[in-house]
């Protein structure tokens, strides 16, 4: 009897899918990311580089920046980089005179 054979069928796939389905594998939890190194400012200002520099945002709900040379804001990207310290000094104090 091939209506029962594929309705027996049937049943079975929706059974498999349901207990599948009911079976989940568990959600992959994402690694930590490795900690970040501590930024250093190497050299003079006038003659040095950063390491591990990190880029003050353009514009927060409490900070713009401006660009001197070109008399507008935002600065320019690469105008706006420091050691990790310097720019949460930064949004700090930017939060506290809001």
């Amino acid at each position: 009897m091939a209506g029962g054979r594929l309705s027996l069928g049937v049943s079975w796939l929706a059974l498999l899918v349901a207990v599948l389905g009911a079976v989940s594998a568990p959600e992959a939890t994402p690694s930590p990311s490795p900690p970040r190194p501590r930024s250093v400012a190497e050299g003079t200002p006038t003659d040095g580089h950063l390491r591990h520099g990190v880029r003050l945002p353009a514009r927060t709900a409490t900070l713009r920046t401006w660009d001197p040379i070109l008399h507008r804001s935002p600065s320019r990207a690469w105008r706006r980089n420091g050691t990790d310290r310097l720019v949460a000094t930064l949004a700090r104090v930017a939060r506290a005179h809001a």
